[in-house]
């Protein structure tokens, strides 16, 4: 099911599915991962008294009446509805109206989502969301998703609807149980199911949550894989020899303990025959170049090549 491709879904054709293509969704999986880039918050019905002009605000209305005009510029019908919500009338004004003309009753109650112009005691919105007051799935917190030219957000919204129904059983955790256990961790089904579509703000921190533990732990696995295969790989065996003894008798000064240690250490790892990585950690002055500068020797003495990069001229 995560490979079935997003033109099995109810109202994807060809041309819509290339235009999806472009922000990278192609499959169902695709869309289970495609997380919102934001959210709105439809759940509390403002006061328009209360609300600043060009503000979002969720007002619940009662149509008055219902009017289709012609704009005078380009003879485009446009539909308003006068509205009035408990103290205040107002205009909801919506462009190309043709779909909307039997979507409203007169003395019936809607709810509208939009940015909101006030002027004075009234107000007026345009092409706002809207559903009838029985519809109280409107009251949510809504998704904004990442989208491209010719794809609106309501379609997206049904997309990810539609995926996460026909995956709800389906969906394979991805974490072992000990792990959800000891991290107090929701499923990833109910993550995807609530990041998508959150009830609350505790459900999306908690789905958040999971998916970003999840992420990091799926990181530290990889590195520790990538660690592991590391010294795996098979590299030359260096000795140490006289050049070496000789250039640290040489130096005006005497290598501290802790050089000696760190590289001894080193020493170790080169004759090991399998591949070094290793990081050498000191305070400032402490002494990390001339070990630097010891390597390259001992690469050289064993007839191989050694490049040193400094971050800073100071070096």
């Amino acid at each position: 099911m995560y490979s079935l491709p997003i033109s099995q879904l109810r109202g994807i054709g060809e041309k819509k599915a290339a235009k999806l293509k472009k922000i990278g969704i192609t499959t169902f999986k695709d869309v289970l991962y495609d997380y919102p880039s934001r959210y709105v918050d439809r759940r509390t019905i403002g006061n328009i008294s209360e609300v600043s002009d060009q503000s979002l605000i969720t007002i619940k209305a009662k149509v008055i009446k219902i009017q289709i005009k012609m704009m005078n510029k380009n003879r485009k019908e446009i539909m308003v509805l006068s509205v009035m919500d408990s103290f205040h009338a107002g205009e909801i004004v919506f462009f190309s109206p043709a779909y909307l003309k039997n979507k409203f009753i007169v003395n019936s109650e809607y709810f509208f989502y939009g940015k909101i112009e006030k002027s004075g005691a009234s107000f007026k919105m345009m092409h706002p969301e809207f559903a009838p007051t029985s519809d109280k799935q409107f009251l949510n917190i809504l998704p904004i998703y990442h989208s491209t030219l010719g794809i609106f957000q309501s379609e997206l919204v049904n997309i990810h609807e539609q995926v996460l129904h026909m995956m709800q059983n389906l969906i394979e955790e991805t974490l072992p149980p000990s792990i959800i256990s000891l991290a107090k961790l929701c499923s990833l089904t109910d993550a995807l199911k609530q990041i998508h579509f959150p009830q609350n703000e505790k459900t999306l921190k908690i789905a958040r949550y999971r998916l970003i533990y999840e992420e990091l732990f799926t990181l530290q696995l990889k590195l520790i894989i990538l660690k592991n295969n590391y010294h795996k790989a098979k590299a030359p065996i260096f000795e140490s020899g006289t050049a070496i003894e000789s250039f640290i008798k040489q130096l005006p000064f005497r290598l501290t303990n802790a050089q000696s240690k760190a590289f001894n250490d080193i020493l170790v790892d080169v004759q090991s025959g399998f591949a070094m990585n290793r990081l050498i950690q000191g305070d400032v002055g402490s002494g990390k170049t001339i070990l630097a500068f010891l390597c390259l020797l001992l690469a050289v003495e064993n007839g191989k090549q050694a490049v040193l990069m400094a971050p800073t001229a100071i070096l």
